[in-house]
């Protein structure tokens, strides 16, 4: 992989920076109809131009992104949870039919999962260097040829357990792209004053694609095994198409997007994702949320696993409406997060909720009592997009996507984690036992959490200088 070091900005840019961050005019003349980023972006076009290949299109003073294009954008975020969703069950399903093998299940599940503790951290190296339109519209693109390479192979006949791996293993890859490129993109393409929704829209375009994609997985697949294969690659163009072009708005750092052309070392590499940590480590509220979704995400996901492997009795369809519970609460969670501004309040409600949530289950394990719990915990929802809302105010904009990965990678380990253990919980005593066990964790977790949020609320986050 090949990088080269970011551009040393101009110390004329590099003073007008600094003189708007410290709220002075320093002597600027700025119109009134434009604001001191774009001003800045227009200026920089012609660095861009040279040094990004990707962006060579834009012509002339970068425009504000209309509303339209975002609308379009959500539509493709959606898509492509609906395309990756559904594809996270069909292919272990596909090696189920093809092997009759539960190791065949569980091994295509790993290639799945693994890709994200492996690639996230490189992935958030990678989106601060190269243009996050650039890595999706590339990413969603070869995607879609994997997926049309698949279900030809299904239509034919001849797939096997070793193409099923692979295609799990690299759908579990260029997911875990996309999923750091959307992140870093949303604030660069909406104007200022609209990023807040423009996130929150981001967060509730992936928690409907996560309602829509599992019952239609199964529904799919039981008509027949090409039809997810036939809709995947369709949802994953769309995705691609939508992503909104750099002359409709450059809201972007250009010295931070230059197409690789120098070598980077392993050295280099491990240095930029230690930046990232430090970056994150340098904000209080950061720490505080990655640390909250993390452990929240392994106790719902560890219930969720829980309450699958002891539905022997209840039956697909239920178990599916159960876990559709979880997407519809997170996307009323993302409706209230625009509604709630204080960030520290935002955590205390999460933890709260989610301990109240896993107490439902520990007093009856009736199927609606797991709903209702998974219901709740859709307030996570909300928790993420004040996390996107800090990160795009607060953190420096060369270390966003490094940023990103990191709590991405801790609540992607965590849903890792929590898979082995609700299944050993069950398989050592009984879901009344597991579920139990779950609530008086949460509860442990609870009340030092509580006094750190506390603590948290009485004293000043801190940001980077």
């Amino acid at each position: 992989m090949s990088f080269p070091a970011p551009p040393v900005a101009d110390p004329e840019v590099a003073q007008r920076d600094s003189t708007h961050a410290d709220g002075g005019s320093g002597g600027s003349t700025i119109a009134d109809s434009t604001t001191p980023s774009q001003q800045l972006i227009t200026e920089r076009v012609g660095t861009a131009l040279q040094m990004d290949p990707v962006i060579t299109e834009i012509e002339g003073p970068a425009r504000e992104l209309q509303t339209p294009s975002l609308n379009r954008l959500w539509w493709g975020v959606t898509a492509s949870t609906v395309a990756s969703r559904t594809l996270v069950i069909t292919y272990p399903l596909l090696a189920l039919a093809t092997t009759h093998s539960p190791t065949a299940v569980g091994l295509t599940t790993a290639m799945l999962t693994v890709p994200g503790l492996l690639f996230y951290l490189p992935v958030g190296v990678l989106a601060d260097r190269v243009a996050p339109h650039f890595l999706i519209r590339q990413g969603e693109s070869f995607r879609a040829a994997i997926i049309i390479t698949v279900m030809i192979m299904v239509a034919l006949g001849v797939a096997q357990l070793p193409l099923i791996l692979v295609a799990a293993f690299l759908e579990g890859t260029l997911s875990t792209v996309y999923s750091v490129a959307e992140a870093a993109l949303v604030p660069l393409v909406a104007h200022d004053d609209k990023v807040d929704a423009a996130l929150a829209a981001s967060e509730r375009s992936t928690q409907l694609g996560a309602l829509v994609a599992r019952p239609l997985a199964g529904a799919l697949f039981g008509l027949n095994q090409v039809l997810p294969f036939i809709i995947g690659p369709i949802l994953v163009l769309l995705s691609s198409r939508s992503v909104p072009r750099y002359e409709e708005k450059c809201a972007v750092a250009p010295e931070y997007r230059a197409w690789p052309t120098g070598r980077f070392r392993l050295k280099e590499l491990r240095a930029a994702i230690v930046e990232g940590f430090q970056e994150l480590r340098s904000h209080s509220f950061l720490r505080a949320a990655v640390i909250l979704t993390a452990a929240t995400n392994f106790m719902v996901n560890a219930l969720i696993v829980a309450f699958i492997a002891s539905s022997i009795e209840v039956g697909p369809l239920i178990v599916g409406l159960v876990l559709a519970a979880g997407s519809i609460g997170g996307t009323l969670g993302t409706i209230l997060a625009e509604r709630t501004q204080s960030q520290k309040w935002i955590l205390s409600i999460h933890l709260v909720i989610w301990t109240f949530a896993l107490m439902l289950p520990a007093v009856n394990q009736h199927p609606v009592f797991f709903a209702f719990a998974l219901l709740l915990t859709g307030w996570g929802a909300a928790t993420n997009v004040a996390m996107r809302r800090y990160e795009k105010d607060k953190v420096a904009a060369d270390k966003l996507a490094r940023v990103v990965s990191v709590s991405r990678l801790a609540g992607h380990a965590a849903v890792v984690a929590a898979a082995l253990v609700g299944g050993l919980l069950v398989d050592t005593w009984n879901i009344q036992v597991a579920t139990r066990i779950l609530s008086i964790t949460m509860v442990t977790i609870c009340v030092p959490f509580g006094v750190w949020l506390l603590f948290l609320s009485k004293n000043r986050v801190r940001t980077p200088a």
